[in-house]
């Protein structure tokens, strides 16, 4: 017997609708679940989350990939500068909706938004599935609750079929999240006690400011990566995405009488990559041009933040304690002309070199 074309549809629908709830229901279960995920991150956001409420505006807050929680001294910005700041930035496959939703919890009035882009930022069109499955990891509270209605859609049909399983799974009510007191009492006696050093890739690695501290010498990763050489900007094109979420951005900072910055990220000088060589710049130059066609414009001089790969410590993303000096006084110099009105476009690529040679040289006798 067939079904009326009007019982059909009645009956399809309901069916969707189970399906939808049953999905949710699922989805909803497996939030939390204690799943192979990067928990040091979300530890360490509970510090930073720390540091940024009891950081007064107007206020400097740097915020990125790990390019900028390594390699940025935030004592050096400060004292040049003259504003408190804050690091808030995390890991390279964050989601910049994740930055976004970091910045709308801690934007003061007059604060002054850093953001020294990952190279993969501008080509990013998609959620990636690292970061789909440490927000549903970390329990939503960090971003999935945050989202309206089209964000979470976008998550939820993200969220690869393997992995709402393992979640379903593995939920068992207990994960490696760290209660938010416990964290901050922790880092406080730390810090009063012991002072920042690296302690490995956790959040007891973190200084007052909210900066990952390094160690002072390259490890074996980066003569590795030395010989074998390094890519950067592969690609020079601009997602819709990326121009989308740098508006959404820019029109926050705005609301809050801010200052929006894009800067570039560090980038160790190679075979590969050697912004001394006039056919090395292209990709550079590329990147900028994309950028200002969408009206985006990005500070300071990328040689400026171009080093030797003795200055790096365990990632050609990573710097160690003196490229981190380097790096936060090249890029604090920079601030302090741009925020004057004046900006750093008419610092030479032979001007900015000169500067890191310089800099190189009087750090290579501690190395």
């Amino acid at each position: 017997m067939s079904l009326h074309p009007k019982n059909f549809l009645a009956v399809a629908s309901g069916m969707i609708i189970i399906f939808i709830g049953a999905y949710y229901a699922c989805f909803h279960y497996q939030l939390g679940a204690d799943v192979k995920a990067e928990w040091w991150v979300k530890n360490a956001y509970q510090y930073k989350d720390h540091i940024a409420v009891h950081t007064k505006s107007p206020k400097i807050i740097i915020i990125s990939g790990s390019n900028s929680l390594f390699g940025m001294d935030s004592a050096i910005v400060e004292e040049i500068t003259g504003y408190p700041v804050v690091n808030l930035s995390g890991h390279a496959a964050l989601d910049i909706s994740f930055f976004y939703l970091k910045l709308k919890e801690h934007l003061g009035e007059g604060d002054i938004v850093v953001m020294p882009l990952e190279d993969i930022y501008p080509e990013q069109s998609i959620l990636s599935e690292w970061f789909v499955n440490n927000m549903l990891a970390w329990g939503g509270q960090d971003y999935l609750s945050k989202l309206g209605i089209v964000g979470m859609f976008k998550v939820i049909t993200s969220v690869p079929k393997k992995r709402l399983i393992d979640g379903i799974l593995e939920q068992k009510g207990t994960n490696p999240i760290v209660p938010n007191d416990k964290i901050i009492k922790e880092m406080d006696d730390l810090l009063l006690s012991k002072g920042a050093k690296w302690r490995g890739y956790n959040h007891t690695s973190l200084n007052r400011y909210g900066d990952m501290i390094p160690e002072e010498h390259a490890t074996k990763a980066i003569s590795k990566l030395s010989q074998k050489g390094v890519y950067y900007f592969q690609s020079a094109d601009i997602s819709d995405a990326f121009v989308a979420s740098y508006r959404r951005i820019k029109k926050l900072v705005s609301r809050h009488n801010g200052q929006l910055i894009l800067t570039w990220p560090v980038s160790m000088r190679n075979k590969y990559f050697d912004l001394s060589l006039p056919e090395h710049l292209d990709s550079v130059d590329e990147r900028r041009r994309l950028l200002a066609e969408e009206s985006i414009k990005i500070e300071c001089n990328p040689a400026l933040f171009h080093f030797d790969a003795k200055f790096f410590f365990d990632t050609e993303y990573h710097l160690n304690k003196y490229g981190t000096m380097m790096r936060s006084e090249n890029l604090a110099l920079c601030l302090n002309q741009v925020l004057d009105g004046k900006g750093q476009q008419h610092i030479s690529y032979d001007e900015a070199l000169g500067i890191v040679r310089n800099q190189e040289a009087e750090f290579a006798e501690l190395l």
